[in-house]
């Protein structure tokens, strides 16, 4: 029997809740410790790494073809149940793609970081809304426009060779690119990238599988809505080229999968394709990458900061760090031959994919003023290009501003905002490109 006061803070996806620490039950009046150890489909087995299809229960398929013909408009969707919530709305799997402001339980209390990407992915999913990181956006497909036109031309539509990170085939000019986003989260970034339409396989590795649910239901959404040349969307199990992908191990969410066609001028793509996987940088380090689908663009932000912290003392994490960055780079995809750029503004030292890592420079800041290390190291011992870029937080009233404020940076930040009645939370983000050629 789960105690009350367990209820009220846990939101976890209850597919999510099984963990490994041990399980607190009760017998008669007595409270005892289970020893066992839960199985977690999501966890590491023989050092493996769980694939996409273990995320895809029967109720999120049915829930992401719903997120997908809502925002196709096809369908009007009634309200089913929230993944991690105790309530039915439909809210969530609305148009806006924004959580209802009262539907997510807030903590009273800042939670740490680990136990947040664990325990309350939705709670964390809704602050993200509030992060303006429009500037990062606007970079970011600025890179993706770089890299298509520095990319071979391909056909529109064919096999993806997920080696080279692009399709295949005869000629034409519009190109597809593969990208990953490693430390998706909720899909902050995942979702940025996958708007643009240069964008033709997106891999989205996150070492809390509690955080990938709702990215799959962000990145899903946001395809739908924005990228109306995608005919389907392919979940793929995985993107190791050693191992053959039948069709019958990938989930197709859109007009493969309930036989409509929308109505489109646009030019259209066979598929998107998808992998949503629990991937830590731990197995980076150890080589998991090897036959990896290469990539145009790779997208570390806000995560190897953590790295750092997890190997800090002496000079321990600039090995760890740069391990790291060294396997990142080398799934870069490098094979292209740059088209005539007559017109277009290319800057002089980009190549032909990209490393970008994005970092805090400071919260409650209008200036950056947080620097390290690690973010000295990328520039001096890694050769990254430096930019910073204004990301606020925007919430729609004062007691919510409190509320996550207090949740996510602790109670001498949230008594601030609170003193101040600012709906404004200043933040300057850097973002590090290292290009290859």
């Amino acid at each position: 029997m789960v105690r009350k006061e367990e209820e009220k803070v846990s939101e976890e996806p209850l597919a999510f809740k099984r963990c490994q620490h041990p399980k607190e039950i009760r017998a008669g009046r007595k409270t005892k410790r289970d020893k066992t150890v839960l199985k977690n489909v999501y966890s590491k087995e023989n050092g493996q790494v769980q694939l996409t299809n273990s995320l895809i229960t029967t109720r999120r398929r049915r829930n992401l073809l719903n997120i997908w013909l809502d925002a196709r408009g096809n369908v009007e969707v009634n309200s089913f149940d929230r993944v991690g919530c105790g309530e039915a709305t439909a809210s969530r799997f609305n148009n806006g793609a924004v959580i209802a402001p009262g539907t997510v339980n807030i903590p009273n209390f800042k939670v740490g970081s680990l136990e947040i990407y664990r325990r309350f992915p939705l709670v964390y999913d809704y602050l993200m809304q509030h992060h303006d990181c429009s500037a990062i956006e606007m970079y970011l497909h600025e890179v993706l426009t770089v890299l298509q036109e520095k990319t071979l031309p391909t056909v529109t539509a064919g096999t993806l060779n997920v080696m080279d990170g692009f399709e295949n085939g005869q000629k034409s000019k519009s190109v597809t690119i593969a990208v990953a986003d490693f430390g998706c989260g909720t899909g902050r970034i995942s979702c940025m990238l996958s708007r643009h339409s240069a964008v033709g396989a997106l891999y989205c590795y996150d070492s809390e599988a509690a955080m990938l649910g709702p990215c799959i239901d962000n990145v899903v959404r946001s395809i739908a809505k924005s990228r109306l040349d995608v005919r389907d969307i392919c979940i793929i199990p995985h993107g190791d080229c050693s191992l053959p992908t039948k069709r019958d191990e990938c989930l197709y969410i859109g007009e493969e999968s309930n036989g409509s066609e929308a109505a489109t001028d646009a030019p259209r793509i066979t598929t998107m394709k998808l992998c949503v996987r629990p991937y830590s940088f731990q197995n980076v380090q150890q080589g998991a990458l090897k036959n990896h689908a290469r990539c145009r663009l790779i997208v570390c932000a806000w995560s190897l900061s953590y790295v750092m912290r997890a190997h800090w003392g002496a000079d321990r994490w600039h090995t760890v760090v740069d391990e790291t960055i060294n396997s990142l780079l080398q799934l870069l995809e490098t094979t292209a031959v740059s088209l005539a750029n007559e017109g277009n503004e290319v800057t002089e030292d980009s190549g032909s994919s990209a490393l970008i890592i994005i970092e805090t420079l400071g919260t409650n800041t209008t200036e950056p003023r947080r620097h390290n290390t690690l973010l000295e190291r990328l520039e001096t011992h890694h050769g990254f290009q430096r930019r910073w870029v204004r990301t606020d937080y925007n919430f729609r009233e004062p007691t919510e501003a409190v509320q996550l404020t207090r949740f996510f940076f602790g109670e001498t930040l949230a008594q601030r905002l609170s003193e101040s009645g600012s709906t404004t939370l200043p933040e300057c983000t850097g973002i590090w490109t290292r290009w290859r050629k």
